[in-house]
C-alpha cells in the first residue's frame, strides 16, 4: 500500500510527456517494443477481417451484409 502511495505522488509530479525517472532505458524500450507489437496486432486483426470480407464477396457475387 505505502509504494502505491508513494508511486502515485511521484506521477503527479511528472509531467505527462516526460518518462518516469526511476525506470531504466531497457525497461524503456522493452515498454517501447511492446507497444509496437500491440499495435501491429491490431493492424494484423484489421486486415484479416478485411481479407475475410473481400473473400466472401469474391465467392458469393455480393457484398457482406453488415447490418440487418
Amino acid at each position: 500500500m505505502q509504494r502505491s502511495v508513494s508511486t502515485a505522488s511521484v506521477l503527479r509530479r511528472v509531467p505527462p510527456w516526460r518518462w518516469l525517472p526511476d525506470v531504466s532505458h531497457d525497461e524503456r524500450l522493452a515498454r517501447f517494443i511492446l507497444l509496437e507489437r500491440m499495435i501491429g496486432v491490431a493492424f494484423a486483426a484489421v486486415g484479416l477481417v478485411f481479407l475475410m470480407v473481400l473473400g466472401y464477396s469474391l465467392l458469393t457475387d455480393q457484398p457482406m451484409r453488415l447490418v440487418k
